[in-house]
């Protein structure tokens, strides 16, 4: 009971009192009971139990993002555009803007490729 309470008060400092719900496995920590139940019925969760019951990783070291200058040109003005995509080495896609590269590095499909699993990618499908 002892190291509960200390665990507790701990996840209070670092996460703050809004995130009480968790999944310590994932560790994901939600405001509501309603994501956490969401969270568990979901795919990714399973994967990482599965993972987690077979003394296999679920986090790996993260690569390099590498950075690609794109351009072309706008159809109705024909003026250039330029703008950055991010690429994933391990999956072998691109991402713009960050935000959606961010995302895919936390997806099941690259948790996945990671751990060295022979999936397929399906566009929109990360």
């Amino acid at each position: 009971a002892m190291m509960e309470k200390c665990q507790s008060r701990q996840k209070m400092k670092i996460l703050g009192p809004n995130r009480q719900f968790s999944c310590d496995m994932c560790d994901i920590h939600l405001s509501e009971q309603e994501w956490l139940d969401n969270h568990t019925g979901g795919e990714k969760h399973r994967w990482v139990v599965d993972r987690v019951e077979k003394l296999l990783p679920v986090q790996f070291i993260p690569i390099d993002m590498v950075v690609v200058p794109k351009s072309s040109v706008n159809p109705y003005t024909g003026a250039p555009q330029f703008w950055e995509e991010y690429r994933c080495v391990v999956c072998k896609v691109g991402f713009s803007p960050l935000e959606r590269y961010k995302k895919h590095v936390g997806s099941l499909f690259h948790l996945r490729k990671c751990a060295g699993e022979d999936v397929k990618w399906i566009n929109d499908m990360a």
